[in-house]
């Protein structure tokens, strides 16, 4: 909660500064917050936020973490659909800058909405992928 009150205080002060690349992390700040608080709903639109940002400064790292995290939120609130959707939309980030690391996250986290949805050999693929990045 502590770190909920932080981060909007440095969102305010980055909004006055029109500091839009402090704005996007503050911003990934406060989604994660709200996600590790419970409240998945506030945690995915602070995350697209992020996202809106990342994308207008041209930052792919940035967008990747944002689709993670508008993707977990998704996910934690059963939309497995859209989930899927930011999970790829990080894959493809991921591999464009050849990240296995990152990749690696993408496959397991597409792997565990396939998996939600009783799809077991498409998730297994996912996670024997995810393995091999790793």
């Amino acid at each position: 909660k502590m770190s909920l009150d932080f981060y909007k205080q440095a969102l305010e002060v980055v909004e006055e500064a029109g500091d839009q690349s402090l704005q996007q992390a503050a911003c990934t700040g406060m989604g994660n917050a709200y996600y590790w608080l419970g409240d998945f709903t506030q945690a995915q639109d602070f995350h697209k936020r992020a996202l809106h940002l990342a994308e207008a400064l041209g930052n792919p790292a940035a967008e990747d973490a944002s689709c993670l995290g508008i993707g977990n939120a998704a996910y934690r609130l059963g939309d497995t659909v859209c989930a899927m959707e930011y999970y790829g939309r990080a894959l493809a980030l991921a591999q464009t800058a050849a990240s296995a690391s990152r990749q690696s996250r993408a496959c397991c986290a597409m792997a565990n909405c396939w998996s939600m949805q009783n799809s077991e050999q498409i998730a297994l693929k996912y996670y024997k992928k995810g393995l091999q990045l790793a």
